[in-house]
C-alpha cells in the first residue's frame, strides 16, 4: 500500500509540468489557470477541514496567525507557480521541472545562512554538483532558449525557488507551534491563488475562462489530483512513514517530467539535458546523506 500510494504521488508530480504546457495550449493564461487552481483547491481543503475538525481551523484564526499564512501562500504557491506556468511558455517541461526540483538546494543554503553552521564536506558536495547542473542546464546553446524571455524564464524559476524555500522554512516554524499541516496547506493554497488572481489582472488583458470540455477537464485534474489527493498522500505518506521518505519524490519527479515532455509533447532529450539533470539530483542527494545513511540502516536492521 505505501508503494502504491508512493508510486501514484510521483506520477502525479511527473505529470503537472507537461498537463501544465496542455493546459496553456488549450487557451489558459498563465496566471488565471494557476489561481483558479489554488483558490478553488484552497477553499476545498480548508471546507473538508472545517467538516472534520473544526477546532483546527480555529487553532489558526487569529489575524496574526493568518497574516504569517498569507506571506507562507505568497512564497510558497504564489510566486513559486507564477513561474512555473509562465517559464512553461518559452522553456520545455522537463527543464522547468529539474529546476523547480532544486527547492531543496536553496532551503539548505538560506538554513545554513540562518543558523550559521558549518558546511559539512557532502554538502559542499551537493551545492557544487546542483550548481554546475544548473548552469549546464541554463546554457542558451542547449536549443531551448529561442530569445530573450527563456533566460528571464530560467532566472525567473530559480529566483522563485528563493522564495519557495523561505516559505518552506516559515512553514516549518509554524508547524513546530500548531502541528495541523493540513489547515495550513488549505489556507495558503487559498491565499497563493488569489495572489495568483491579482497577478493575472494586473498583468493580462481581462480574458475568458476557456469553456471547452478538454480545458474545464484538465482544470479539474489539477485541482482534485495534482493539488488535493497528491499533497494528501504526500502527508499521509509523512504519518505512515516520516518526512523523508516522501520528500524522495523530488528525485523521481523531474525524470518523469523529462521522458514525459519528450515521448508526449516531442521534447528534445539531450545528453547535457540529462547530465544537468542528473548532476542537479545527485547533489539533492547529497543534501540527505545522513537521512539516507539512517535510513539504510533502519532497513538492515527490520
Amino acid at each position: 500500500m505505501l508503494f502504491l500510494a508512493y508510486s501514484i504521488m510521483c506520477f502525479i508530480f511527473g505529470t503537472v509540468f507537461l498537463f501544465t504546457k496542455v493546459g496553456l495550449a488549450l487557451g489558459w493564461t498563465p496566471f488565471l489557470f494557476a489561481g483558479i487552481r489554488f483558490t478553488l483547491a484552497g477553499l476545498i481543503v480548508t471546507f473538508i477541514v472545517f467538516i472534520i475538525k473544526k477546532e483546527n481551523i480555529n487553532s489558526i484564526a487569529t489575524v496574526k496567525d493568518q497574516l504569517r499564512i498569507v506571506l507562507i501562500g505568497v512564497f510558497m504557491t504564489g510566486i513559486p507557480f507564477a513561474a512555473v506556468y509562465w517559464s512553461l511558455q518559452y522553456l520545455d517541461s522537463g527543464t522547468v521541472a529539474v529546476l523547480v526540483a532544486t527547492g531543496p538546494f536553496f532551503i539548505y543554503i538560506i538554513e545554513t545562512c540562518r543558523k550559521k553552521t558549518r558546511i559539512r564536506k557532502y554538502h559542499f558536495i551537493g551545492i557544487s554538483l546542483c550548481s554546475v547542473g544548473i548552469l549546464f542546464l541554463s546554457l542558451p546553446n542547449m536549443g531551448i532558449i529561442h530569445d530573450k524571455k527563456g533566460i528571464l524564464a530560467i532566472l525567473f524559476l530559480l529566483i522563485s525557488e528563493v522564495f519557495f524555500a523561505i516559505g518552506s522554512l516559515k512553514t516549518k516554524d509554524m508547524l513546530a507551534e500548531k502541528n495541523d499541516s493540513f489547515s495550513l496547506n488549505g489556507f495558503q493554497m487559498f491565499y497563493g491563488g488569489l495572489f495568483l488572481l491579482l497577478m493575472e489582472f494586473f498583468h493580462y488583458q481581462p480574458t475568458e475562462i476557456p469553456t471547452t470540455i478538454d480545458s474545464l477537464l484538465i482544470l479539474i485534474y489539477f485541482i482534485f489530483v495534482a493539488s488535493i489527493l497528491s499533497h494528501s498522500i504526500y502527508y499521509w505518506l509523512i504519518k505512515k512513514t516520516n518526512a523523508f521518505i516522501p520528500s524522495t519524490q523530488s528525485y523521481v519527479t523531474p525524470l518523469l517530467a523529462l521522458a514525459m515532455g519528450s515521448i508526449y509533447l516531442g521534447e528534445s532529450l539531450s545528453l547535457l539535458k540529462i547530465a544537468s539533470s542528473l548532476l542537479i539530483i545527485m547533489g539533492l542527494l547529497s543534501f540527505n546523506y545522513n537521512n539516507l545513511k539512517n535510513h539504510i540502516k533502519n532497513i538492515n536492521k527490520g
